[in-house]
């Protein structure tokens, strides 16, 4: 958004730029005021932990990136690609992303369970 618009048109400021970058600031502030109370699922969290090394690999997330967003030689995202890069870039994540999944909804039923045998019912 900020990069995508130019700071003046025809030598003027340009308020629309001004107006989404308000827009966006103003979303995150409402949100950041807002307290959030959310109970720590170890067990997920621990999960997560541990497929985390696989999923945050800096050098695949940028390969990834690069074939959803070509970059142009100025270093701005070209458009869309095509549609064989995507699909390239959906069979390269798949593994990872199945096996995210298998774990997840193990861990859920396993908290669900837990839930269940400690609820006073």
């Amino acid at each position: 958004m900020i990069d995508e618009n130019p700071d003046a048109l025809n030598g003027l400021v340009n308020l629309h730029k001004n107006r989404l970058v308000y827009n966006v600031i103003n979303q995150l502030l409402r949100c950041q005021a807002q307290p959030y109370n959310f109970t720590p699922l170890i067990q997920l969290q621990g999960s997560i932990k541990a497929l985390a090394p696989q999923l945050l690999d800096l050098n695949k997330l940028y390969e990834v990136s690069l074939l959803r967003e070509p970059r142009q030689p100025d270093g701005k995202a070209t458009d869309s690609p095509s549609g064989l890069q995507r699909k390239n870039t959906i069979v390269n994540i798949a593994p990872t992303l199945a096996k995210l999944k298998t774990e997840l909804k193990n861990t859920t039923k396993d908290i669900v369970q837990e839930l269940e045998r400690n609820d006073p019912k």
